[in-house]
């Protein structure tokens, strides 16, 4: 599903038609059943509307006209060796190079992320994201909080109550509430749930 919608976002096709087939069936909800993994009918039923988020599928898209479209296989190993340098950054913010070392490498030998860094799913890019904006977040890197929360909720926007988190950690790093820190961090992660509103209604 992630692979088919980002080749799909890189010939900028963004509603496939369902098969030619589909018109002449006799059953009930024919494009339904037409529907592979990660897709639905949209109103109009001569088309296939994807119902998987945007962010991961848009990053696949990227490395899939650099490089073709064997390159999208490479996103999710990257945002996870992305995932273990974070954990290492967080850890040590937090306690020290050493509690960073021993976070790392809890996480390079944990068995369900290994089982997820060679699958074409969005956990593993969801944790990068997320484990960014908190290690941003301890810095007081408003920005980059704000950017990395932002591509989580592209990634995974069932999630986005996760949000509050990074922004907390950040108004403790400045020193309690500031209005115009709240602020920025808003307009800049907004606009991602607002895309991903859009998107749907469009799909």
């Amino acid at each position: 599903g992630y692979v088919s919608e980002a080749a799909m976002f890189a010939r900028g096709q963004l509603r496939p038609p369902a098969p030619v087939w589909v018109d002449g069936a006799t059953w009930n909800n024919a494009a339904l059943t037409a529907s592979p993994v990660g897709y639905r009918p949209s109103q109009q039923t001569i088309l296939l509307a994807p119902v998987y988020s945007p962010g991961l599928p848009l990053i696949m898209a990227g490395f899939q006209l650099a490089a073709g479209p064997g390159a999208v296989f490479y996103v999710v190993p990257v945002l996870g060796v992305i995932a273990i340098w974070a954990t290492w950054l967080l850890g040590k913010e937090l306690g020290g190079v050493w509690t960073g070392a021993i976070a790392a490498t809890l996480m390079t030998t944990s068995p369900a992320f290994l089982m997820m860094l060679v699958q074409p799913v969005s956990d593993v890019p969801g944790t990068a994201f997320w484990t960014l904006s908190l290690v941003a977040a301890c810095r007081g890197q408003g920005m980059a909080v704000a950017g990395a929360a932002t591509a989580a909720i592209l990634v995974r926007p069932n999630i986005v109550p996760l949000a509050a988190v990074p922004l907390l950690l950040l108004l403790l790093a400045h020193g309690g509430f500031r209005v115009r820190t709240a602020f920025a961090f808003a307009a800049t992660v907004l606009p991602a749930p607002a895309a991903i509103a859009f998107l749907n209604w469009y799909f």
